[in-house]
C-alpha cells in the first residue's frame, strides 16, 4: 500500500467503508456519511472511532477521506 495523504492522530475523517455493499440499500448513505476520529495510527493502518456512535474500526488510510 502507498500512502496517498498523511493522516495523524486527532484527524477528522469519513471511511469509505470496502464493504459498502453489505449493507442495505437504504442504509449506506447514512453508513458513508459517518465522522470517525483517527485514535491511532501506524504504518498506513489507523485506527477508527465514530463520533457520537459506537463503531470503531481498524483500517487502511488509503479508505479514509479527511474533513
Amino acid at each position: 500500500r502507498t500512502m496517498e495523504r498523511e493522516f495523524k492522530k486527532g484527524d477528522l475523517v469519513r471511511w469509505n467503508d470496502p464493504a459498502i455493499n453489505d449493507y442495505e440499500p437504504e442504509e449506506r448513505e447514512a453508513v458513508l456519511g459517518r465522522v470517525f476520529e483517527i485514535i491511532n495510527i501506524e504504518n498506513g493502518l489507523a485506527v477508527i472511532c465514530e463520533i457520537g456512535g459506537p463503531s470503531e474500526a481498524e483500517v487502511w488510510d488509503d479508505e479514509l477521506e479527511l474533513i
